[in-house]
Order: structure tokens, then C-alpha cells, then sequence
């Protein structure tokens, strides 16, 4: 996307009293173990998606298919960071001077895209292959993974590393390590996706739609405009990431005509809420009985 133009080096007192009052930020250091392991905050946002999408999936689906979720976590992890690890490979292959400096994810540098297709490609393979309702483990997963990238996206926007908003003079904008203010566009990118990952949560329920087609529809609209925001190198590559976005929401509504919404999704979310309030209230129940029994012998 054309780049705009500067703004601080203007040397009026008006521009130099907006660039003082904009946001002066440093991103948190990397902590480097044994000059080996490079743990930064990008990683450990990627972890913190990962830990919540699980949890949140883990509270919708029936508990009956929970026995799943832990394999299907680890698989699709893996998935994920090899995919986005892989897709930035294949675009920044000048950066890279060996082979196997590719798997060296520690060091950053990660697609969300290739990541998006290589966790999506593990689980459709797992649902196929343990022959579970796909429809239902989707509306399950759909809103956990969209609030997972929306954690995971604050990891970008904290540790500022070459994703970063294009030039401007707003109050809010970010000046890092001396550079121009910029939008905090991943910040912009993550707030979204968390607040819609709820939203189609709630959404889905109330219209009875298959929460995975509003998600990713969600996740394709948020990306296809706040990307205006991001400063691309070259150019052309904004143009590629608004395609794919569209593409996502195209997508989302082909799932929405599709795939249905999980007959007595919410009746056998409201049978499993009431199974763990009624053995809360028994465990409560049995412990003054057990402490009663205790003094009489």
C-alpha cells in the first residue's frame, strides 16, 4: 500500500508538541538461555492463543468428545507453527542461509496464513479420520480460534518486529526506537478478534448458525480492512493479504449455506451444565456429613 508521508522531522512547534504527546513505547527484551533458546513475547503470545482457544473449545464442545481436545491441540499446534513457520520461509527465502535455519522458529517469523491452513489441514484430517460430527466440533472450535489469533496478535503488536502501522499523526499512535508514529495496527488486529470471537459466539446461538462460517467470515472482514493501517514492503503484498482475506470471507459464507448448525448443540450444553452443578452440590453436600461422621467415632 502507498506509504504516507513522514511527519515528525517537521521542525513546527505544532507537529513537535503532537509527536510529544503520541505513545513512546519499547518492546519487552527477548530472554536468550544457553545462547541457544530465544523466548520473546511474540512466542509467548503464541502460546497464551493456544492455551486460551483450547479452554474456550474445551468449555462449548459435549464432554463426551473432551477425550479429543488434547490431541487435537497438540496436533494442530504443531500444525500451525510449521504452516506459518514454512509460508514465511517461502516468502522471505533471502533472509534465510541455510536450510535449517527454516525450523529455527524461536529466532520469529511467522505467516498467520500458512499457520491458518496448516492447523485447518490437521483437523479436518483428525475429524475424518476418528469419524467425529464435523459440524459440531467446528461451531465448537470457531470462536476459540478466532480469540486464540486475537492473543497471539498482541505478541505482534507488543514485540513490534516488522509488523507494524503505516504513518500517522493520531493521538493514539506508537513511536518506537526513535521511528516516525505508526497505527498500532496489530494492536487494532488483536482487539477485534477477541471482541468478535465472543460476538459470534453469541451470535451463532441466537440465529442458530454454525459459529466456524461467522468466525471465519469475522476473521476475513477484520483482516481485509484494518490491513489499510499496515505498512507493507513491497507493496503488492497488501494487495495479496486483502485477496486472501476476502477469500476468507467468501469462504465463511460458503460454510454458512453448508455446514449446519449442531442439532441440540445447546441442549446438551445446558444437560452439561447442570450434571456439574448437581455433582458440585453433591461433593458440597457429602463433606459436612463426612466431618459430622468423623467427631461422632
Amino acid at each position: 500500500m502507498p506509504r504516507e508521508a513522514k511527519l515528525c522531522p517537521s521542525q513546527t512547534k505544532e507537529r513537535k508538541s503532537n509527536c510529544a504527546a503520541m505513545i513512546h513505547f519499547t518492546p519487552p527484551p527477548e530472554l536468550h538461555i544457553f545462547n541457544i533458546f530465544t523466548f520473546n513475547v511474540h512466542s509467548m503470545a503464541f502460546l497464551a492463543g493456544a492455551a486460551a482457544a483450547y479452554i474456550f473449545t474445551y468449555k462449548r464442545i459435549p464432554e463426551e468428545f473432551r477425550k479429543h481436545l488434547d490431541d487435537l491441540t497438540l496436533y494442530m499446534t504443531v500444525a500451525g507453527i510449521l504452516g506459518a513457520r514454512l509460508l514465511f520461509a517461502a516468502v522471505n527465502y533471502k533472509s534465510f542461509h541455510s536450510f535449517w535455519q527454516i525450523f529455527a522458529v524461536w529466532q520469529g517469523g511467522l505467516t498467520s496464513y500458512g499457520g491458518f491452513l496448516g492447523a485447518v489441514l490437521v483437523w479436518i484430517w483428525y475429524i475424518k479420520s476418528h469419524k467425529l460430527p464435523m459440524a459440531l466440533f467446528c461451531h465448537a472450535l470457531g470462536p476459540a480460534a478466532l480469540l486464540g489469533w486475537g492473543i497471539g496478535r498482541m505478541g505482534c503488536f507488543l514485540s513490534w518486529n516488522g509488523e507494524i502501522g503505516t504513518y500517522t499523526d493520531v493521538p493514539w499512535a506508537f513511536i518506537v526506537d526513535g521511528d516516525q508514529p505508526r497505527h498500532p495496527v496489530m494492536f487494532y488486529i488483536a482487539a477485534a478478534n477477541c471482541l468478535f470471537a465472543y460476538l459470534s459466539a453469541k451470535w451463532a446461538e441466537k440465529h442458530k448458525i454454525n459459529a466456524a462460517a461467522l468466525s471465519l467470515v469475522c476473521f476475513g472482514a477484520i483482516r481485509a480492512v484494518l490491513d489499510k493501517w499496515r505498512d507493507y514492503d513491497p507493496d503488492w503484498l497488501y494487495y495479496g493479504s486483502v485477496g486472501l482475506s476476502l477469500l476468507y470471507v467468501f469462504l465463511g459464507i460458503w460454510l454458512w449455506r453448508t455446514l449446519p448448525y449442531p442439532e441440540g448443540y445447546g441442549r446438551r450444553a445446558e444437560a452439561a451444565e447442570e450434571t456439574n452443578s448437581a455433582q458440585t452440590e453433591a461433593s458440597d453436600s457429602a463433606e459436612p456429613a463426612g466431618e459430622s461422621g468423623g467427631r461422632q467415632s
